[in-house]
């Protein structure tokens, strides 16, 4: 967590995702990071975001990807759905 930034809280109701959320104090937008712990794809709805944004930045990472910039979600009041791969590790930043 970089300084000026301030965790918020982040829960799944699949235990095979684990996430880690911060807010930047002085924009007030939100990143996120969601790990797929689970040796299968897991879609899921990903919510909690702005809903003046319009979308969010993703970056994957897996045993083939590294940091790898994928094409921006748009986000539908403050939301979106997301295919997470597995074992992957995938960052989410509001634009």
């Amino acid at each position: 967590m970089r300084p000026g930034y301030q965790r918020i809280d982040a829960v799944s109701s699949d235990p095979s995702l684990l996430f880690a959320a911060t807010k930047i104090n002085s924009s007030g937008k939100a990143q996120l990071v969601v790990v797929n712990t689970s040796s299968s794809d897991i879609t899921a709805t990903v919510s909690g975001f702005s809903s003046s944004s319009a979308a969010v930045s993703k970056l994957k990472t897996s045993a083939t990807d590294n940091l790898n910039n994928m094409a921006e979600s748009a986000l539908t009041g403050g939301s979106f759905t997301q295919t997470f791969s597995a074992k992957s590790i995938y960052s989410f930043s509001e634009k």
